[in-house]
């Protein structure tokens, strides 16, 4: 019998955005850094990793800090980001861990600003 997600489990508010794309004055598509857009707020399990976890989702996804549990949503990829208590996490990699479209598992690294 597949898993179920316990619903205490998905405790946490995260925002999922999608990077939007805008005309620029000449009517060209321009990719602004910070031009990112709500699709959806979804209840999520956020744990960081630490140690063993931590090696383990680095064979997934290169610096990998955070393993956020997710229900199942078709469309979510590694070209999105959460927002969790005013951290951007992005995601590095979408894993349907036991195939049955019931939960997603989202490798995340926290965003990385650059330096001034």
């Amino acid at each position: 019998m597949p898993a179920i997600i316990r619903i205490g489990r998905l405790r946490h508010r995260v925002e999922l955005q999608r990077q939007t794309p805008q005309l620029d004055s000449l009517g060209r598509q321009s990719r602004a850094a910070d031009n990112w857009t709500t699709t959806d707020k979804v209840w999520a399990e956020v744990l960081e990793l630490s140690g063993k976890q931590a090696e383990l989702a680095k064979q997934q996804a290169a610096d990998a800090s955070y393993s956020v549990t997710i229900r199942y949503r078709a469309g979510l990829d590694n070209t999105m980001r959460l927002l969790f208590r005013g951290r951007v996490l992005e995601i590095k990699a979408v894993l349907d861990s036991a195939s049955d479209q019931r939960q997603l598992v989202l490798l995340c690294g926290e965003e990385r600003k650059p330096p001034r």
